[in-house]
């Protein structure tokens, strides 16, 4: 298995995620799924390894933009919970954010039940 891929949220996309769909703002959760999420996790898939996505250094979280962003690519690519799971790992970064990776992960696994 190849090491993991690595995405930070703050710094490659925006510390102020949110929104769901781009009539609610510049960095909305399908953007941030169509533009960086989708492609590493496509990546990934095809390299047999995992996506480790950082919440370090966002300054605001969404639940919408969770949702949009993380259960959109589950459905997108119709991951099944065990996949879903081996594929997609967050990490909170700071301890504030814990509360945030485990709102990430409850829509990762909400998305993936239907596959």
């Amino acid at each position: 298995m190849a090491e993991p891929m690595h995405l930070s949220i703050a710094s490659e996309f925006s510390p102020f995620p949110a929104g769901r769909v781009e009539s609610d703002g510049p960095f909305n959760g399908s953007k941030f799924r169509e533009t960086l999420l989708l492609p590493m996790l496509k990546q990934a898939l095809t390299n047999q390894t995992s996506v480790i996505v950082s919440l370090a250094g966002v300054m605001s979280f969404g639940s919408s933009f969770f949702e949009e962003a993380f259960g959109g690519a589950v459905r997108s690519l119709e991951l099944p919970t065990h996949k879903a799971r081996s594929l997609i790992k967050i990490d909170a970064g700071e301890a504030e954010n814990e509360r945030y990776q485990r709102l990430v992960e409850k829509h990762i696994l909400k998305a993936a039940k239907k596959f």
